[in-house]
């Protein structure tokens, strides 16, 4: 059905109503306020049951009716008439027609269930509805909205899925829901939810095991690594949860038992990100080349194209795609402005369709001028709500908690809270300032802390203890973290890089949550000129990065690859790192050529594929090629001088990565560093004397209070001034700077080449005829990225438990060195970790892992 056009009476009712709503919601800022008339509500009920009968999300025109419908229901509940059955039961008769039941339930905790309308039509039509939209055989009465039914239909009858939807929609409960039911009704089912980074795995693994538990289950096994089938054994139902580096690495593991039924891509708009987007599509084009046969699901935040993703892989013909243009949730995008000559008055506006209508000038406790963030947080959110405040950096979210906190008079009495102070005291260190934030119930979050603390950060958000959270970009790649309030302020995505609009409008999105609330508010503000505006255009593109670099940087990717740079980790030309790689490995693996594979492009641009054509048939290969093929990373020149090397040295003894608890450990990564260093990564610094030690002492698994204990010791040798018993912000500068040394260059840049050095050396092993020592060659890299050498905690964290809870866990019950995943679920199932000496949130964390609800 087409959207009804409106009338300028209802238009201007539309927009008094959304003002008034927002006055009453800040009454501190705006005591003196004019409430909409009973008449023009009736009026705009009335219209809004209209617009309601065509407010799907399968348009941007129906949307907008249906948004609009929306906004007429909840925001007439807060006014003088909103309190009586009638307009109640009208609100419950709008939320139908939209199919937004979570809201309509929500609707229901909060006014009681006596919302029946009198005439019997309109009864029978909501009864209708409802039933349609209900989901069976959950065990539990769950009632869906009209995207979650749409997508479960397209999911159940398509092997080739893509949608694009905003955030809060409920896309990822739809597609665990639909893992759930392929569980239930197969013999056998293999499935890989692809997420985009580490810090998304914790979450989704949580929700899955969940899920199963709840289900019963419990016997299917839901794993955050690349453990093949050889190594757990036979088993016929398996979830992995990985990012797109672990799925490369299942994949290239050689295991030919390895099967995989279905790939749940979430965040899927990430394809377009430089770097990760382009192995992102490449570990997927090479799962779909292994298991043709397997369904292929993706999930993207709104985006107009979801189509392309199913082009990419060639899916399109079988599969369906579309774009949910409606939000169980609305949001108040909030204008705030600086007034010339008055540092304690802010002008404000919201933006209604576009438009910034003025809310008027508010008077302010405080100077908007220099450091405000953390003022706006803590006087613009209500007791009883929580609030985000988006950083462009980690040192910015940990002042602007830093000044949330000093706003705050007194510590919360809570255990849960009390419990976090206690771990991080403990375990990271007693000046750590995220202890004494927490107390308060206010942090900070970023993709640098680790797991088991962000995680616990976020479940404590979720709960309303945390109220103040201040966060970083990790919040736009699919963190669950939604909250009533949003302050963001010229937001960037990572340092110095400008924030698409796509990426605005995915933050806003997580203000508000789906059947918790009715509307959210996102506050913007304008102290200083934002760099670029991020706040129009909702509806982004999907983009790929391998066919960007291709068709739009084509000059520069021929010039690449007959001089690349010093370094593969050249800020500039990274992604052609990456491009070319994948072009010389398809080159290899199937005899493809740029200049007949690709053919919407110009003259010009066939001419410059021909000539990267060319020098990939010049190319003086020496290496095997599944080698080459398995390259993700860098220009196969740079394994070639890699492979030189080690055939140049008369004995390949010193170049063997051996266990990190061997005697001469230090020594030996120190050299091995140091060949990286100089052959292939090229930082061109000395960085690797610090990184090598610090790899041995994270892979033999010292905890974290141990390894800032020796970065702190290294600090006062460097620095005699240095006192770590007074200089607090040099500790918290110290532990912010070890977090970034372990996730962005251990667990990121040196497991990618360690990786590829394991690879060459193998190569040149079996080429000496050592072909014995080649196949006792340690995973490193493996190593480096789970932060243990030692089986029994790789396992216990592939079941989905942080490195710091496996550590202690391990440790409390005296376990072997060499327990397989399912000796490592048992243990967690079944011993009493209550009496065990951990902390309570390792305690928590693995009651949430256990598969039989205790």
């Amino acid at each position: 059905m087409t959207a009804l056009p409106t009338t300028a009476k209802f238009d201007r009712i539309y927009r008094s109503l959304l003002v008034a709503d927002v006055h009453q919601q800040l009454p501190q800022f705006f005591p003196s306020r004019p409430y909409p008339e009973e008449e023009d509500l009736a009026y705009a009920l009335s219209v809004a049951t209209r617009l309601a009968l065509s407010g799907s999300g399968d348009s941007v025109e129906n949307a907008h009716a249906g948004r609009q419908a929306y906004e007429v229901a909840i925001r007439a509940l807060n006014f003088a008439n909103g309190s009586t059955p009638t307009v109640r039961a009208v609100c419950d008769l709008i939320l139908s027609r939209i199919g937004n039941f979570p809201a309509r339930q929500l609707l229901d905790e909060q006014a009681g269930t006596d919302l029946a309308l009198n005439d019997p039509f309109l009864r029978l039509e909501m009864l209708v509805r409802q039933y349609e939209n209900k989901l069976s055989g959950t065990g539990a009465e769950t009632v869906l909205t009209d995207f979650q039914v749409k997508l479960i239909r397209a999911l159940e009858g398509n092997r080739s899925v893509s949608v694009s939807a905003p955030t809060s929609a409920g896309k990822s409960f739809t597609l665990e829901i639909e893992l759930l039911r392929r569980l239930k009704d197969e013999e056998s089912y293999i499935a890989v939810f692809l997420v985009p980074t580490r810090a998304l795995i914790r979450q989704v693994t949580f929700d899955l095991v969940r899920i199963l538990r709840d289900h019963d289950l419990n016997s299917v096994p839901v794993l955050s690594a690349p453990t093949t089938p050889e190594q757990i054994g036979a088993i016929k139902k398996l979830i992995y949860v990985l990012t797109q580096e672990r799925l490369a690495t299942l994949l290239t593991s050689g295991d030919q038992t390895l099967n995989i039924d279905a790939v749940i891509v979430d965040e899927a708009h990430e394809i377009g990100e430089t770097n990760r987007g382009q192995t992102l599509e490449r570990v997927l084009a090479l799962t779909l080349g292994r298991f043709p046969n397997a369904r292929l699901f993706f999930s993207s935040p709104l985006r107009s194209n979801p189509e392309l993703l199913l082009r990419i892989f060639g899916r399109d013909q079988e599969g369906v795609s579309f774009v949910e243009h409606l939000s169980p949730v609305t949001q108040n995008i909030i204008n705030v402005l600086t007034v010339k000559g008055k540092k304690r008055v802010a002008q404000m506006e919201l933006v209604i369709d576009g438009d910034a209508v003025s809310l008027g000038n508010a008077e302010l406790p405080f100077d908007f001028r220099e450091r405000y963030m953390g003022k706006f947080a803590f006087f613009f959110t209500k007791a009883e709500d929580s609030s985000i405040v988006y950083c462009n950096e980690p040192a910015a979210a940990d002042k602007v908690a830093l000044e949330i906190a000093d706003a705050i008079q007194d510590d919360l009495v809570d255990q849960e809270l009390s419990d976090l102070a206690s771990f991080l005291r403990q375990e990271v260190h007693h000046l750590y300032r995220l202890a004494a934030l927490v107390r308060k119930g206010v942090a900070f979050h970023y993709g640098n802390i680790p797991q088991i603390i962000r995680g616990r950060i976020e479940e404590l958000l979720r709960e309303r203890k945390i109220r103040f959270v201040c966060c970083t970009s990790t919040l736009l790649q699919g963190m669950n973290l939604p909250a009533k309030n949003i302050f963001v302020e010229d937001p960037k995505k990572g340092r110095g890089k400008s924030m698409e609009k796509g990426d605005f409008w995915n933050l806003v999105g997580r203000a508000g949550r789906l059947a918790k609330e009715f509307q959210g508010n996102v506050y913007c503000i304008y102290g200083k000129k934002w760099e670029q505006d991020v706040t129009s255009s909702r509806l982004a593109t999907i983009q790929s990065a391998f066919a960007m670099g291709l068709t739009e940087r084509t000059a520069e990717l021929v010039q690449f690859v007959k001089e690349p740079p010093e370094s593969p980790e050249s800020r500039a030309l990274s992604w052609a790192e990456q491009t070319y790689a994948r072009i010389y490995s398809d080159f290899l693996s199937s005899g493809k050529r740029l200049a007949d594979s690709i053919e919407s492009v110009d003259e010009k641009t066939r001419a410059q594929f021909s000539e990267i054509d060319a020098l990939s048939v010049a190319f003086k290969r020496t290496l095997p090629e599944e080698l080459l093929v398995n390259n993700f990373y860098v220009h196969p020149a740079r394994l070639e001088t890699l492979a030189d090397f080690f055939r140049t040295q008369p004995s390949l003894e010193v170049s063997i990565p051996r266990s990190p608890f061997e005697r001469n450990s230090f020594a030996r990564f120190t050299s091995i560093f140091e060949t990286l260093e100089n052959l292939v990564i090229r930082f061109g610094t000395q960085r690797y004397r610090y990184l090598a030690p610090l790899a041995v002492k994270w892979m033999q698994g010292l905890s974290l209070k141990d390894l800032l204990k020796d970065k702190i010791e290294y600090e006062q040798r460097v620095d005699r001034t240095f006192d770590p018993a007074r200089d607090v912000d040099g500790v918290n500068r110290l532990i912010r700077d070890l977090f970034e040394d372990l996730e962005k260059e251990l667990r990121y840049t040196y497991v990618k080449y360690m990786r590829l050095y394991t690879d060459v050396l193998r190569a040149v092993l079996v080429e000496r005829g050592s072909t014995a020592e080649a196949e006792k060659l340690l995973p490193v890299h493996l190593f480096l990225e789970y932060g243990a050498a030692n089986q029994t905690l790789i396992n216990f964290m592939a079941t989905g438990l942080s490195r710091t809870s496996a550590l202690l866990f391990k440790s409390a019950f005296r376990l072997r060195d060499d327990l397989s995943t399912a000796d490592c679920q048992g243990y967690l199932d079944r011993l009493n970790v209550e009496r065990a000496d951990i902390p309570a949130i390792c305690k928590a964390e693995i009651r949430r892992l256990r598969r039989h609800a205790v």
